[in-house]
């Protein structure tokens, strides 16, 4: 069994309120309500802003692990795949996110 000989010295000692002070809050008193508070936590309605991305590739090469790979990986950047259109020679995959106030448009 180990024991802590670590002695404080009075300076790291003061650093405590004296002793015997409460764990927790005291409990209310019987009869005594505390007051009763009303906050509403305000709304702010802001019209979210887009930014469009389309990523394309050839139809061979549209349903290639590489295109799920560019997929996945716009997806960790916060993209929304919202379309794919092919026209016979390519895909055409359109991306939304938001962005984010203060971004450059």
């Amino acid at each position: 069994m180990h024991t802590n000989t670590t002695t404080r010295t009075p300076a790291q000692q003061a650093e405590f309120p004296p002793a015997p002070f409460p764990p927790f809050p005291p409990a209310p008193q019987p009869g005594r309500q505390p007051p009763e508070v009303h906050v509403r936590a305000p709304l702010v309605y802001v019209t979210p802003a887009w930014e469009y991305h389309v990523l394309t590739r050839p139809l061979a090469e549209s349903g290639s692990e590489a295109t799920a790979d560019a997929l996945r990986a716009l997806g960790a950047e916060g993209w929304e795949l919202t379309g794919v259109v092919g026209d016979g020679q390519a895909a055409h995959f359109y991306l939304k996110r938001e962005r984010m106030a203060g971004e450059a448009r």
